[in-house]
Protein backbone atom coordinates (compact mmCIF):
# COMPACT_ATOMS: atom_id res chain seq x y z
CA UNK A 1 0.00 0.00 0.00
CA UNK A 2 2.98 2.34 0.51
CA UNK A 3 3.68 2.15 -3.21
CA UNK A 4 0.37 3.85 -4.01
CA UNK A 5 0.70 7.65 -4.34
CA UNK A 6 -1.29 9.72 -1.87
CA UNK A 7 -3.96 12.17 -2.92
CA UNK A 8 -2.85 15.77 -3.45
CA UNK A 9 -5.07 16.88 -0.55
CA UNK A 10 -3.20 14.78 2.03
CA UNK A 11 -1.38 16.74 4.73
CA UNK A 12 2.33 17.40 4.28
CA UNK A 13 3.39 15.43 7.35
CA UNK A 14 1.59 12.37 6.00
CA UNK A 15 3.40 12.67 2.67
CA UNK A 16 6.74 12.92 4.48
CA UNK A 17 5.85 9.94 6.68
CA UNK A 18 5.02 7.80 3.64
CA UNK A 19 8.37 8.55 2.02
CA UNK A 20 10.15 7.85 5.32
CA UNK A 21 8.42 4.47 5.65
CA UNK A 22 9.35 3.65 2.06
CA UNK A 23 12.97 4.44 2.92
CA UNK A 24 12.86 2.10 5.91
CA UNK A 25 11.36 -0.65 3.76
CA UNK A 26 13.53 -0.37 0.66
CA UNK A 27 16.79 -0.02 2.56
CA UNK A 28 16.36 -3.68 3.57
CA UNK A 29 16.11 -4.80 -0.06
CA UNK A 30 18.89 -6.93 -1.51
CA UNK A 31 19.56 -5.16 -4.84
CA UNK A 32 21.58 -7.96 -6.43
CA UNK A 33 18.71 -10.42 -6.38
CA UNK A 34 15.65 -8.28 -7.00
CA UNK A 35 13.03 -9.96 -9.21
CA UNK A 36 11.56 -8.14 -12.20
CA UNK A 37 8.47 -7.14 -10.22
CA UNK A 38 10.62 -5.49 -7.53
CA UNK A 39 12.64 -3.63 -10.16
CA UNK A 40 9.43 -2.40 -11.77
CA UNK A 41 8.10 -1.25 -8.39
CA UNK A 42 11.25 0.70 -7.57
CA UNK A 43 11.43 2.25 -11.02
CA UNK A 44 7.82 3.39 -10.70
CA UNK A 45 8.63 4.92 -7.32
CA UNK A 46 11.69 6.56 -8.83
CA UNK A 47 9.55 8.16 -11.51
CA UNK A 48 7.19 9.43 -8.82
CA UNK A 49 9.87 11.00 -6.62
CA UNK A 50 11.59 12.62 -9.60
CA UNK A 51 8.33 14.43 -10.27
CA UNK A 52 8.07 15.54 -6.62
CA UNK A 53 11.54 17.03 -6.18
CA UNK A 54 10.18 20.56 -6.17
CA UNK A 55 7.74 19.90 -3.31
CA UNK A 56 6.88 22.99 -1.28
CA UNK A 57 7.62 21.42 2.14
CA UNK A 58 11.24 21.11 3.28
CA UNK A 59 10.58 17.96 5.33
CA UNK A 60 9.09 16.27 2.28
CA UNK A 61 12.03 17.31 0.10
CA UNK A 62 14.44 15.83 2.63
CA UNK A 63 12.50 12.54 2.68
CA UNK A 64 12.42 12.51 -1.12
CA UNK A 65 16.18 13.07 -1.29
CA UNK A 66 16.82 10.15 1.06
CA UNK A 67 14.42 7.87 -0.80
CA UNK A 68 15.97 8.91 -4.11
CA UNK A 69 19.43 7.85 -2.94
CA UNK A 70 18.09 4.44 -1.89
CA UNK A 71 16.18 3.85 -5.13
CA UNK A 72 19.03 5.01 -7.36
CA UNK A 73 21.65 2.94 -5.54
CA UNK A 74 19.42 -0.16 -5.54
CA UNK A 75 18.83 0.10 -9.28
CA UNK A 76 22.49 0.88 -10.02
CA UNK A 77 23.66 -2.06 -7.92
CA UNK A 78 21.17 -4.38 -9.58
CA UNK A 79 22.23 -3.17 -13.01
CA UNK A 80 25.88 -3.88 -12.20
CA UNK A 81 25.60 -7.11 -10.22
CA UNK A 82 22.04 -8.37 -10.51
CA UNK A 83 20.52 -11.21 -12.46
CA UNK A 84 20.52 -10.17 -16.12
CA UNK A 85 17.25 -12.02 -16.77
CA UNK A 86 15.39 -9.83 -14.29
CA UNK A 87 16.31 -6.55 -15.95
CA UNK A 88 13.86 -4.54 -17.97
CA UNK A 89 14.80 -4.06 -21.61
CA UNK A 90 14.23 -0.31 -21.54
CA UNK A 91 14.94 1.87 -18.55
CA UNK A 92 14.57 5.57 -17.88
CA UNK A 93 17.99 7.19 -18.03
CA UNK A 94 17.38 8.90 -14.72
CA UNK A 95 21.06 9.47 -13.94
CA UNK A 96 21.47 11.64 -17.03
CA UNK A 97 18.20 13.37 -16.20
CA UNK A 98 19.39 14.26 -12.69
CA UNK A 99 22.73 15.64 -13.83
CA UNK A 100 21.39 17.58 -16.81
CA UNK A 101 18.47 19.04 -14.88
CA UNK A 102 20.77 20.08 -12.02
CA UNK A 103 23.15 21.79 -14.46
CA UNK A 104 20.23 23.60 -16.09
CA UNK A 105 18.76 24.79 -12.80
CA UNK A 106 22.12 25.96 -11.45
CA UNK A 107 22.51 28.21 -14.49
CA UNK A 108 18.96 29.50 -14.06
CA UNK A 109 19.53 30.23 -10.36
CA UNK A 110 22.69 32.17 -11.16
CA UNK A 111 20.95 34.03 -13.98
CA UNK A 112 18.04 34.94 -11.71
CA UNK A 113 20.44 36.17 -9.02
CA UNK A 114 22.28 38.36 -11.51
CA UNK A 115 19.08 39.80 -12.93
CA UNK A 116 17.88 40.70 -9.42
CA UNK A 117 20.85 43.00 -8.93
CA UNK A 118 20.64 46.51 -10.35
CA UNK A 119 23.70 48.75 -10.12
CA UNK A 120 24.95 46.77 -7.15
CA UNK A 121 21.66 47.04 -5.25
CA UNK A 122 19.08 44.29 -4.82
CA UNK A 123 15.88 45.05 -6.66
CA UNK A 124 12.97 45.58 -4.29
CA UNK A 125 10.35 42.85 -4.03
CA UNK A 126 7.76 45.10 -5.67
CA UNK A 127 9.90 45.46 -8.78
CA UNK A 128 10.55 41.74 -9.19
CA UNK A 129 8.66 39.73 -11.74
CA UNK A 130 6.27 37.42 -9.88
CA UNK A 131 6.50 34.69 -12.49
CA UNK A 132 10.29 34.80 -12.55
CA UNK A 133 10.44 34.74 -8.75
CA UNK A 134 8.14 31.70 -8.64
CA UNK A 135 10.25 29.86 -11.20
CA UNK A 136 13.42 30.65 -9.27
CA UNK A 137 11.88 29.20 -6.11
CA UNK A 138 11.04 26.02 -8.02
CA UNK A 139 14.65 25.72 -9.17
CA UNK A 140 15.89 26.27 -5.62
CA UNK A 141 13.57 23.64 -4.14
CA UNK A 142 14.59 21.14 -6.80
CA UNK A 143 18.27 21.74 -6.09
CA UNK A 144 17.72 21.43 -2.34
CA UNK A 145 16.21 17.98 -2.91
CA UNK A 146 19.20 17.10 -5.10
CA UNK A 147 21.56 18.06 -2.29
CA UNK A 148 19.52 16.02 0.20
CA UNK A 149 19.96 13.10 -2.20
CA UNK A 150 23.71 13.66 -2.41
CA UNK A 151 24.12 14.06 1.36
CA UNK A 152 22.13 10.89 2.02
CA UNK A 153 24.17 8.91 -0.51
CA UNK A 154 27.49 10.07 0.94
CA UNK A 155 26.48 9.49 4.56
CA UNK A 156 25.00 6.04 3.96
CA UNK A 157 27.88 4.63 1.92
CA UNK A 158 25.68 4.19 -1.14
CA UNK A 159 27.74 6.73 -3.07
CA UNK A 160 30.06 3.98 -4.31
CA UNK A 161 27.54 2.92 -6.98
CA UNK A 162 26.47 6.50 -7.73
CA UNK A 163 29.88 7.91 -8.63
CA UNK A 164 28.88 9.03 -12.13
CA UNK A 165 26.02 11.09 -10.70
CA UNK A 166 28.19 12.49 -7.91
CA UNK A 167 30.80 13.68 -10.40
CA UNK A 168 28.03 15.19 -12.50
CA UNK A 169 26.76 17.11 -9.46
CA UNK A 170 30.20 18.35 -8.45
CA UNK A 171 29.91 21.72 -10.18
CA UNK A 172 26.42 22.49 -8.80
CA UNK A 173 27.72 21.80 -5.28
CA UNK A 174 30.74 24.05 -5.78
CA UNK A 175 28.91 26.91 -7.48
CA UNK A 176 26.06 27.18 -4.96
CA UNK A 177 28.20 27.55 -1.84
CA UNK A 178 27.61 31.29 -1.68
CA UNK A 179 24.12 32.44 -2.66
CA UNK A 180 21.42 34.67 -1.21
CA UNK A 181 19.39 31.53 -0.48
CA UNK A 182 20.54 30.46 2.97
CA UNK A 183 19.11 26.93 3.11
CA UNK A 184 20.35 26.07 -0.38
CA UNK A 185 23.89 27.22 0.39
CA UNK A 186 23.88 25.43 3.75
CA UNK A 187 23.01 22.15 2.03
CA UNK A 188 25.66 22.78 -0.63
CA UNK A 189 28.29 23.32 2.08
CA UNK A 190 27.24 20.16 3.89
CA UNK A 191 27.53 18.18 0.67
CA UNK A 192 30.94 19.74 0.01
CA UNK A 193 32.28 18.72 3.42
CA UNK A 194 31.19 15.13 2.81
CA UNK A 195 32.67 15.14 -0.69
CA UNK A 196 36.06 16.07 0.73
CA UNK A 197 36.18 12.63 2.37
CA UNK A 198 34.89 10.73 -0.65
CA UNK A 199 37.39 8.96 -2.90
CA UNK A 200 36.36 9.01 -6.55
CA UNK A 201 37.62 5.86 -8.31
CA UNK A 202 38.78 5.41 -11.87
CA UNK A 203 37.51 5.93 -14.50
CA UNK A 204 35.49 8.80 -13.00
CA UNK A 205 38.40 10.67 -11.43
CA UNK A 206 39.42 12.05 -14.84
CA UNK A 207 35.94 13.52 -15.30
CA UNK A 208 36.15 15.04 -11.83
CA UNK A 209 39.46 16.70 -12.71
CA UNK A 210 37.89 18.18 -15.84
CA UNK A 211 35.03 19.61 -13.79
CA UNK A 212 37.41 21.13 -11.24
CA UNK A 213 39.69 22.60 -13.90
CA UNK A 214 36.68 24.19 -15.54
CA UNK A 215 35.48 25.55 -12.19
CA UNK A 216 38.83 27.29 -11.59
CA UNK A 217 38.06 29.36 -14.69
CA UNK A 218 34.53 30.23 -13.60
CA UNK A 219 33.43 33.85 -13.90
CA UNK A 220 32.40 33.88 -10.23
CA UNK A 221 35.31 34.36 -7.86
CA UNK A 222 33.27 32.62 -5.16
CA UNK A 223 33.26 29.50 -7.32
CA UNK A 224 36.97 29.80 -8.06
CA UNK A 225 37.92 30.11 -4.40
CA UNK A 226 35.62 27.22 -3.38
CA UNK A 227 37.22 25.07 -6.06
CA UNK A 228 40.67 25.89 -4.72
CA UNK A 229 39.65 24.92 -1.19
CA UNK A 230 38.18 21.65 -2.44
CA UNK A 231 41.26 20.89 -4.54
CA UNK A 232 43.36 20.71 -1.38
CA UNK A 233 41.42 17.68 -0.16
CA UNK A 234 40.89 16.27 -3.64
CA UNK A 235 44.57 16.23 -4.57
CA UNK A 236 45.53 14.75 -1.21
CA UNK A 237 43.14 11.81 -1.72
CA UNK A 238 43.51 11.32 -5.47
CA UNK A 239 47.13 12.20 -6.28
CA UNK A 240 48.08 8.57 -6.92
CA UNK A 241 45.03 8.00 -9.12
CA UNK A 242 45.84 10.86 -11.48
CA UNK A 243 47.94 10.61 -14.60
CA UNK A 244 51.01 12.78 -14.98
CA UNK A 245 49.27 15.04 -17.49
CA UNK A 246 46.26 15.53 -15.21
CA UNK A 247 48.45 16.45 -12.25
CA UNK A 248 50.43 18.86 -14.41
CA UNK A 249 47.22 20.44 -15.69
CA UNK A 250 46.01 21.07 -12.14
CA UNK A 251 49.29 22.72 -11.13
CA UNK A 252 49.24 24.87 -14.27
CA UNK A 253 45.78 26.12 -13.34
CA UNK A 254 46.93 26.91 -9.81
CA UNK A 255 49.81 28.95 -11.18
CA UNK A 256 47.43 30.97 -13.33
CA UNK A 257 45.30 31.70 -10.28
CA UNK A 258 48.33 33.19 -8.55
CA UNK A 259 47.70 36.27 -10.67
CA UNK A 260 43.91 36.19 -10.35
CA UNK A 261 42.26 39.61 -10.47
CA UNK A 262 40.31 38.88 -7.29
CA UNK A 263 42.49 39.35 -4.22
CA UNK A 264 40.49 36.78 -2.19
CA UNK A 265 41.55 34.06 -4.64
CA UNK A 266 45.21 34.99 -4.28
CA UNK A 267 44.92 34.89 -0.49
CA UNK A 268 43.35 31.41 -0.65
CA UNK A 269 46.36 30.15 -2.58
Amino acid sequence: CLAEPLASTVATHMVAKRFTLLCATLIETSPSCMPATEITLQENLLGEVLNCMGHSAAQVRESIGTLLSILCSNLCFNSAFGDQSSKLIERLNWSTFLVERASLYVNKIHSASKSSVLDGQLVSSGEKNDKGDTEEQEYIKWMETTFYFLISALKSGRAAVLTDIIVGLLYPVISLQETTHKELSTLARTAMELLKWHVIPQPYVSSAVSVLISATNDTSWHTRITTLMFLQSFMYRHMFLLSGSETEHVWDQLQELLIDNQVEVDVAL
